[in-house]
């Protein structure tokens, strides 16, 4: 997002291109789950168009057309879907999906992967670990960015890991973990 523009946290998943769109679509629906979601998107088939764009990862520079980025940490989101390969939030790196230009044929075939984590599998589908990721817009407009299933903003997106930026509890007795929350922005 625009640097000057204050930054956003999260913590399970964040996303550009058809993710945001289709949270654009659903936000006041989000309550009936994954039904709310699965309509979202095939809405939003008929109304999304890939972007180009240049995508950093790692010292890598991606430039393709792309029907979304999306980047957890976590291993649910929106309704239920699994949309990232082997997140860990204890391992310090975002898990990042990077869909390049899928059809929406395929995206209707695939409707199942998106639940069942197979969706990573896609020949179209490009996963990275990495504390950080930039997408740059080169054109098509200013695709929707969102974060936790909100609405954050629209164009160019920066994300980078704050390391042990926050503690919780969970899973066993005692069981303290420590992990980054995200930044974007």
């Amino acid at each position: 997002m625009n640097s000057s523009k204050k930054p956003i946290y999260f913590i399970n998943l964040a996303g550009i291109g058809f993710d945001g769109l289709v949270v654009s679509k659903v936000h006041k629906y989000k309550h009936f789950g994954a039904l709310a979601y699965v309509a979202g998107a095939l809405l939003g088939l008929f109304l999304f168009k890939n972007f180009q764009s240049r995508i950093m990862v790692n010292s890598k520079v991606i430039e393709t057309k792309t029907f979304m980025v999306l980047v957890g940490l976590c291993k649910y989101s929106g309704g239920g879907m699994q949309l990232t390969k082997s997140p860990n939030p204890f391992d310090g790196l975002f898990d990042i999906s990077l869909v390049k230009n899928i059809g929406k044929w395929d995206i209707i075939k695939n409707m199942s992967k998106l639940f069942n984590g197979n969706i990573t599998k896609h020949n179209k589908v490009e996963t990275y670990k990495s504390s950080s990721v930039s997408v740059t817009v080169l054109d098509n407009g200013n695709p929707y960015i969102e974060a936790d299933g909100e609405l954050i903003d629209s164009g160019n997106m920066h994300l980078s890991l704050i390391p042990k930026s926050f503690s919780f509890y969970g899973g066993t007795k005692n069981a303290k973990q420590t992990f980054g929350a995200n930044q974007s922005g």
